[in-house]
C-alpha cells in the first residue's frame, strides 16, 4: 500500500491510497488518521491500513502504520458502525451526532479539546485592504464632522476629507512598515 493524501472535506475525513494492485482508492477515516497521515508520511511512502469494506465497497480505514503490515476485512465482518463514516470522538472512539465538535461529553469533561481560536474563513488580500481604506475614511468623515457647523462651503469639506483621508491612509502605511 502507498499513502497518496489524507484530508477533511464537506464534514468527512478522508484517506486515499493505492492499493498493491495499483488502484488508487478513496476511504473514509477518523480525524485522529487523518492528523496521523498528514504529519507523519509523504505522498508515495509505503504504509499498513487496518480497514474495512462493506457490501457497497465503501472503504474504512481504521488505523495507518509504518510497518507496510494491512489487516482487512470485508462484507458481513464489518460491523455497521465502523462504516458509518460518522464522526467518532478522538478519545473513545464513541459515534457522535455531527462534526462540530471532535470529543464526546465525557471525554471532553476529563480532558478538554483545544479552541483553535479562530474562524476557519481568511481573508483575502484585497479584502483587507479594502476594509482599511473603509475604516481610514470613516475616521476622516467623523473628524471633519466637528467642522460642519464652522464650514458652510461643501466644496472645502469635501476637499478636506480627501487630504485628511490621504494623510491618514499614509501614517497607516508607516505604521505597518514598522
Amino acid at each position: 500500500m502507498k499513502y497518496l493524501i489524507a484530508c477533511k472535506k464537506n464534514g468527512k475525513n478522508l484517506l486515499r491510497f493505492e492499493d498493491d494492485k495499483g488502484n488508487k482508492v478513496w476511504a473514509l477515516t477518523s480525524e485522529a488518521v487523518v492528523t496521523f497521515a498528514s504529519k507523519n508520511f509523504k505522498e508515495g511512502d509505503k504504509c499498513g491500513l487496518e480497514y474495512t469494506i462493506d457490501d457497497n465497497e465503501q472503504y474504512n480505514v481504521t488505523r495507518i502504520n509504518k510497518e507496510g503490515k494491512s489487516t482487512k476485512k470485508t462484507g458481513s465482518e464489518a460491523t455497521k458502525s465502523e462504516n458509518t463514516g460518522k464522526p467518532k470522538c478522538i478519545d473513545c472512539g464513541k459515534e457522535l451526532k455531527d462534526s462540530k465538535y471532535s470529543k464526546c461529553y465525557e471525554c471532553n469533561q476529563k480532558n478538554p479539546s483545544k479552541k483553535t481560536g479562530g474562524s476557519s474563513y481568511s481573508k483575502s488580500p484585497a479584502d483587507k485592504e479594502q476594509i482599511k481604506k473603509l475604516a481610514i475614511i470613516r475616521s476622516a468623515t467623523v473628524a471633519i464632522q466637528t467642522l460642519t457647523g464652522h464650514i458652510s462651503d461643501v466644496g472645502v469639506l469635501a476637499e478636506m476629507l480627501d487630504t485628511l483621508a490621504k494623510k491618514l491612509y499614509q501614517t497607516y502605511d508607516n505604521i505597518d512598515k514598522k
